[in-house]
């Protein structure tokens, strides 16, 4: 019969070489779970040339948030495996709660310490699987809420795995008493005021008394979900593309506004994946294709504007095209000097301005100590018209030729010399 060991150890094999890891990091907290998989994965390590690196993140939302750090890096060193622990700060804002807020910033926390070969494993198991897909049942969740989590991933760093997701719980709490772990309860698991404790102390024993097998039929319920999710995913980017711009993660809305509101809700949603922004809830689809809907009747498309802001993103309408607007969290940027011997940075703009790339847009500039400025109004650029005659065009002129929206506008910089505005960065040079 497979052991434990062994069906993790099979799958571990698939993982690295999958990934080509050189690195494997266990998403370590302490409980049960991670202990387990810590334990697992510093016996079979032996078995492959990779580093082993047991990762806690300290949420600093518990009165024993320290002692839970001692604990695990005492647990580590007893075992023999290197241990970081990171602090992170968990914003009590989340549109989805504290618990989502913490793993939104443990998952960036565990992002920011991976290298490029590196696997991350988390120590999910059947039954978180199975829980997950019965809370997004409750929420009301489509049929991509309700697929099965993704036993291995890749990440804009390395890859996340999840190898106990085939596990059940109990298989992992007998594996821990076997072996003698040592691990953490965290009193807030019992904590009913939490969906997913009152569903695990309360609804599903009652699940399990009359139906033993419930959490494999979850899981394949899940399973077929996902296959479902794939062939609807394919679906709509075809009708994503075909709302595209040419050349840009922008919507046409002479073609988005054709679909049904079914596929206009779901290319939303894709659209803002694309852009790498927060999916937006059912209630938030209805407010943006509202707007849009208002904004086509009172302007016949025309004319510009953000029409929705939800937190730091809003949704804007430029040149009959939608757009995401990532709205400042910042004041007015000063003016900046720019040294001849160096580069320039905004931080607030998040930006660097190179000498490199300045003597490529104005190379009679790159000796010279420059000011560097943001729109403020009124400003005008010194240029040639098609005959060589001298003239001044307004900025908001210039950016109006080259399509750049009101929202952006005050973020590109203006490089001065001697008082005289000599570039528009990345878009035209001055007299």
């Amino acid at each position: 019969m497979h052991s434990l060991a062994d069906e993790i150890s099979d799958k571990l094999r698939q993982f690295l070489e999958s990934s080509k890891a050189t690195r494997i990091i266990v998403a370590y907290s302490g409980g049960l779970d991670s202990t387990v998989l810590l334990h697992l994965l510093k016996n079979l390590s032996t078995q492959w040339h990779c580093q082993l690196l047991a990762a806690h993140i300290n949420h600093r939302l518990h009165p024993n948030a320290d002692a839970w750090v001692l604990h695990c890096q005492k647990q580590a060193e007893r075992i023999g495996v290197a241990f970081q622990s990171v602090t992170v700060q968990v914003s009590g804002r989340h549109r989805q709660g504290l618990e989502a807020a913490a793993r939104e910033a443990r998952y960036q926390a565990l992002q920011d310490i991976m290298h490029g070969n590196d696997l991350l494993l988390t120590a999910h198991h059947q039954n978180d699987q199975a829980e997950t897909v019965l809370l997004r049942l409750l929420r009301g969740s489509g049929v991509t809420g309700l697929k099965a989590v993704a036993e291995y991933q890749t990440l804009d760093k390395g890859a996340l795995a999840r190898p106990l997701l085939s596990i059940p719980r109990m298989d992992i709490h007998c594996y821990a008493q076997q072996h003698k772990l040592e691990w953490l309860d965290d009193p807030g698991n019992e904590d009913l005021k939490y969906n997913r404790n009152y569903l695990r102390h309360r609804v599903i024993p009652m699940l399990a008394e009359r139906w033993p097998m419930w959490c494999k039929t979850i899981k394949r319920y899940a399973i077929n979900q996902a296959a479902a999710s794939d062939v609807i995913d394919a679906e709509i980017k075809r009708y994503l593309h075909r709302c595209l711009l040419p050349g840009s993660n922008n919507l046409l809305l002479r073609a988005f506004i054709i679909l049904s509101e079914h596929r206009q809700h779901l290319v939303l949603r894709a659209w803002c994946s694309l852009n790498g922004i927060m999916i937006p809830n059912k209630h938030q689809l209805i407010n943006i294709c509202d707007a849009i809907s208002i904004h086509i009747n009172e302007r016949n498309a025309l004319g510009s504007g953000i029409i929705y802001i939800s937190s730091d993103v809003g949704v804007g309408i430029y040149h009959a095209t939608l757009s995401v607007v990532r709205l400042p969290s910042y004041g007015a940027v000063l003016p900046v000097e720019w040294h001849k011997d160096g580069d320039c940075e905004i931080p607030q703009l998040n930006l660097k301005l190179t000498r490199t790339e300045l003597m490529r847009q104005a190379p009679a500039l790159s000796n010279q100590t420059l000011t560097v400025v943001f729109r403020r109004g009124g400003e005008r650029c010194a240029c040639h018209n098609g005959l060589g005659e001298p003239l001044h065009k307004s900025l908001k002129k210039i950016f109006q030729e080259h399509h750049i929206p009101p929202w952006d506008r005050d973020k590109i910089p203006l490089i001065y010399a001697q008082h005289r505005l000599r570039l528009i960065w990345g878009i035209s040079k001055c007299d």
